[in-house]
């Protein structure tokens, strides 16, 4: 019988099948200390509910789309969408 953990790893690689090593080793490496990565929706982090400062605001809006960003408060690499607030 195929175990949680196996049936898990598979759909974790399905999911992370496109995603480059490097941004999927940074992940990594930030979700084994907490948050690893967090929707950036209305200026807010959903990782940690932090609202950005203005400043961190511009910071993030000035960066290139496919830079990674990150949240001032807890680290995670700030996913960016329409709902961002941007």
């Amino acid at each position: 019988a195929t175990t949680e953990i196996e049936h898990l790893t598979r759909d974790r690689d399905a999911v992370t099948a496109d995603v480059p090593a490097d941004l999927l080793a940074e992940y990594t490496r930030r979700a084994s200390r907490g948050i690893g990565v967090g929707l950036l929706r209305r200026g807010t982090c959903e990782g940690c509910r932090m609202m950005l400062s203005g400043t961190h605001l511009n910071e993030v809006r000035q960066a290139a789309p496919d830079a990674v960003v990150s949240c001032p408060e807890c680290g995670a690499i700030l996913v960016r969408t329409d709902e961002s607030g941007l």
